[in-house]
């Protein structure tokens, strides 16, 4: 028995839960005549409801503690109250009731619900997961690509078209769909051909006029990564994992210079690093270890204020005010110390 990695998976996981507690405070029960609970953005005077995709971090924080032993599951049906409320036709809007659709929410949505099957093994979250998955295929631009927002007009990003591929390739592996298969090849063609760039890295998108913005965020280097684990999964085809480990290696050179993973919004890099320890957890990538752990360590020592339970010091990075959605990134990347290896593979 090794005793230190013991440990360090003890101190990984009570401190995720922590790390948990200003979320779970802030998952509120309904008002006199809608009992249905919902979720706070923040912890500001006034807060509104989290919007859909600030929602999904700590949805997809709730899902790894419960897998790495630290929360009971019933936390996963309470915060499925609170994503039902969120339904608008056939997909999820980003505010209750609001008729908006963006296509990356969606897909973030799917990811959760088919973590939320892993964890439980319920097989409602993978019938919906699959649903979602079919509303996304209506943003399918007929050049390629998964539209950003439910407009014609609207950028091919890679936010929208690798989680929605990563999505579909789950259904894939879950449910045998081969539907699901192709589109999730079309949408790795897509990235490929037009926003991989020549160093590896992932562009963010290409908008109506064709024009490809360059801009490089951290997530959008890490679900290309799990596309491409998931392909090798179902193939065995070991090229898969070579255009994974030549992103993986490329973006940890990047946010490891400048102390550019430290100034990126923690829901980023969670999303970065949960599909980087998922490639490891089949081909071990360089540095990756030392990386994750120096990162989890400085959230914890410089970033968390123990007086509130935030993780807003030190100049931490933080997308748009921060709030669950960021605290939901942390929990995940803390938690990332704690998964067990058998299952570690199953990140999503």
């Amino acid at each position: 028995m090794d005793t230190r990695a013991d440990a360090a998976a003890s101190q990984a996981r009570e401190r995720a839960l922590v790390a948990w507690q200003p979320v779970a405070a802030l998952i509120r029960p309904g008002r006199r005549f809608v009992r249905r609970p919902r979720l706070a953005d923040g912890p500001w005077p006034g807060s509104g409801p989290a919007s859909v995709w600030g929602l999904s971090q700590p949805f997809a924080a709730a899902v790894s503690l419960v897998r790495v032993g630290a929360l009971d599951a019933g936390v996963l049906a309470e915060l499925g109250a609170v994503l039902d409320q969120y339904r608008v036709g056939d997909g999820y809007g980003p505010f209750p009731g609001d008729p908006d659709h963006y296509y990356d929410d969606n897909a973030w949505v799917g990811l959760v619900l088919v973590g939320v099957h892993l964890a439980t093994g319920d097989p409602a979250p993978l019938a919906e997961a699959a649903r979602v998955l079919a509303f996304i295929g209506r943003g399918e631009h007929p050049d390629g690509g998964v539209r950003w927002r439910a407009r014609p007009d609207s950028p091919r990003n890679t936010c929208s078209t690798a989680p929605s591929a990563q999505l579909a390739l789950w259904v894939h592996l879950l449910t045998g769909d081969p539907t699901a298969l192709t589109f999730a090849a079309r949408c790795r063609s897509f990235l490929h051909e037009r926003l991989r760039r020549p160093d590896a890295l992932y562009a963010d998108n290409v908008d109506a006029s064709g024009r490809v913005d360059p801009a490089i965020y951290s997530y959008n280097q890490g679900t290309p990564i799990g596309v491409d684990v998931l392909w090798h999964r179902i193939t065995g085809d070991g090229s898969f994992l070579e255009s994974a480990m030549a992103t993986a290696v490329a973006a940890l050179d990047h946010f490891g210079a400048d102390d550019r993973l430290w100034s990126h919004a923690p829901c980023f890099n969670a999303i970065f690093l949960r599909n980087l320890v998922a490639l490891d957890a089949v081909r071990p990538v360089p540095g990756l270890a030392l990386a994750t752990e120096a990162y989890a360590e400085r959230l914890w020592t410089e970033g968390r204020d123990p007086s509130t339970g935030w993780f807003t010091r030190g100049d931490i990075g933080r997308y748009e005010r921060g709030g669950v959605l960021d605290q939901g990134g942390v929990v995940q990347v803390l938690a990332l110390g704690a998964w067990p290896p058998d299952i570690v593979a199953d990140l999503v």
